[in-house]
Formats: structure tokens, C-alpha cells, sequence
């Protein structure tokens, strides 16, 4: 049996079975993509006996084809740059030659939950927290002062003028999913890596320096849901504790709270010096912070 072989309307010339068989094994070669066993995926030829093999091998982060370093071996890739906007989606575990993480945070305290580890003391601008103790009306928090694992949620504390916070690292394994966070008296915090559908109504977001209770904030007329971003947290409650919002407070009772500042720098607490005379505003050295029927002693430096 011999074929024609055509070049638009002319007859070219005409071949023998064998050699379109031959041809065909060569080109056109049948690309198809697969995914891997690794959740990477590559391109294969279909054709028996082709023996080009894999052309091509990438990552699908947030729908977008990162190609791998190298076709075979480890996964890894070049670069990857984090975005509130887009958030973090990817099945595959890789590494990462450098990753990089950046937030405009005009307030003091937030949430944070990155899928590579955060070397705490390679920041100056910042400080990580997690969940000591959980009371009536105030959140206590222990510094954490060692590596924290992928994935894992925290509180950040910038502790600079500026409004950005900016992390990164190089050779990093980057995690699918967030981790299993702090906890404590029936709370945990809750790490996203996208950002989250509307949140349960007994769980608690961050918002000017408190934890604010979801009900709360869903019972105001232009207040239809509430959700939290990319990269961030919520503290999950078991139903225990029913406040309208919580305080923060850094370690044992008698450490500074940031509540404490806030009221003073709103005018809703009395300050006074060690003396005993009423203060405009907190000052230099030691304060007497009076709100309530709490007092407390804030040292400025």
C-alpha cells in the first residue's frame, strides 16, 4: 500500500507503509501532559518508540506553570514572590533558591502564616508570637524566639516607625498547606495561606491591636460577613469564651499590654507619675497607667 504525500494541493511524492510508519515515530511527536507521582508535571511523547522523553517539567502555582530547575531529581525552582493578592496554592512540596514575603502593616500588631520557615532572629522589624494563655478579656502571648515551621501561624508585632514588614529566605522547602498552630484554654489560631470565606461567628479577628469577636462584627447593618486575607490567621474558639474583643498582652501580668498603650493614647485611661501627678500623655520612663479598676506601670524607653 503506498500513501501520497501532499504539499497544499500538489502531489509531493508517494510512500511506501513502512516508511510512514518510520516517519511518524519520529514526527510530529504526540505531546501529552501528566502529573507526577511528585505533583510536578512533565511532558511525554506518546509514540512508541520515541525516545525524546520528558521535554519539559513544571509546577502549577496558583494556575500558572513555574518551570523546575531540572527535569529530573529534587523538585526546585528559581524564585517565588508571595502576594496578598493572589495568595499561595500549589500540590507540590518544593524548594525554593529564594522566596520572598513583603505587607504594608500600618497597625502595630497582626496575624501571619508563610509556607517556608521564618528564622525569628534574622528580623529586626518584627517580633512572632504564640497563644500562652487565654483569660476573661486578654490574650497572653510568649515570644517565639527560634525557627518557625512552614506553615505555622503567629502574631507579628512590628516594633519600627515604618509600615512594612519584609521576610525571606533562600534554599527554602516550601509546605502545601498551613500547620497546626499554638492553643490554649479552648483557642488556636488558624493559618491561611488564600483568603478565607466568611469565618464562623465565634471565631475572633485582629483589627487595631484586639481580637474582635465575628458575631459582633456581623451584627452592624453594613457588616454582611467578615473574612481574613492571605498570608494571615483567626482565632478559632471552641465557644467557651463569649467577649466582645480581647486585649493582647505580652507574657505574665505584670508586662506591658498593648491594650494599656492604646487606651493612653486615646484618652481613655488616667496616667500619672510615680509621684502621683496627673500626666498629659505618656511619658519617658515610668508611667502609672490607670483604666478601670486596673493599674499598671508602663515603662517608656
Amino acid at each position: 500500500m503506498m500513501w501520497k504525500v501532499k504539499l497544499d494541493e500538489t502531489t509531493a511524492c508517494e510512500l511506501a507503509q513502512e516508511q510512514v510508519n518510520g516517519i511518524s515515530t519520529q514526527w510530529p511527536h504526540k505531546i501529552k501532559e501528566h502529573q507526577c507521582a511528585d505533583k510536578s508535571w512533565a511532558n511525554g511523547c506518546t509514540v512508541e518508540g520515541c525516545t525524546e522523553g520528558f521535554t519539559k517539567r513544571w509546577l502549577i502555582i496558583n494556575d500558572n506553570k513555574v518551570e523546575t530547575t531540572a527535569t529530573t531529581g529534587d523538585l526546585a525552582i528559581a524564585s517565588l514572590t508571595l502576594d496578598d493578592a493572589k495568595g499561595y496554592e500549589c500540590e507540590a512540596e518544593y524548594t525554593a533558591n529564594a522566596v520572598s514575603y513583603g505587607r504594608t502593616m500600618t497597625n502595630q500588631w497582626g496575624t501571619l502564616c508563610l509556607p517556608f520557615e521564618i528564622k525569628s532572629d534574622q528580623y529586626a522589624t518584627c517580633k512572632f508570637y504564640e497563644l500562652k494563655e487565654v483569660k476573661e478579656t486578654e490574650i497572653v502571648l510568649t515570644e517565639v524566639t527560634g525557627n518557625i515551621p512552614a506553615g505555622t501561624p503567629v502574631l507579628v508585632r512590628r516594633n519600627t516607625e515604618g509600615t512594612n514588614i519584609s521576610l525571606n529566605a533562600t534554599d527554602a522547602a516550601i509546605t502545601v498547606a498551613p500547620a497546626a498552630s499554638s492553643s490554649a484554654n479552648g483557642f488556636s489560631l488558624v493559618g491561611r495561606f488564600t483568603a478565607s470565606e466568611a469565618l464562623p461567628e465565634n471565631s475572633y479577628i485582629i483589627s487595631n491591636n484586639k481580637f474582635w469577636r465575628v458575631s459582633d462584627l456581623t451584627s452592624k447593618e453594613d457588616v454582611k460577613d467578615v473574612k481574613v486575607g492571605a498570608f494571615r490567621a483567626y482565632l478559632q474558639s471552641n465557644g467557651v469564651q463569649n467577649v466582645r474583643m480581647m486585649s493582647l498582652s505580652i507574657g505574665d501580668d505584670d508586662t506591658t499590654a498593648i491594650d494599656v498603650l492604646n487606651a493612653a493614647d486615646e484618652g481613655e485611661a488616667e496616667i500619672y507619675d510615680l509621684n502621683g501627678h496627673r500626666l498629659q500623655g505618656l511619658q519617658k520612663g515610668m508611667n502609672i497607667v490607670k483604666r478601670g479598676n486596673k493599674t499598671t506601670k508602663v515603662i517608656i524607653k
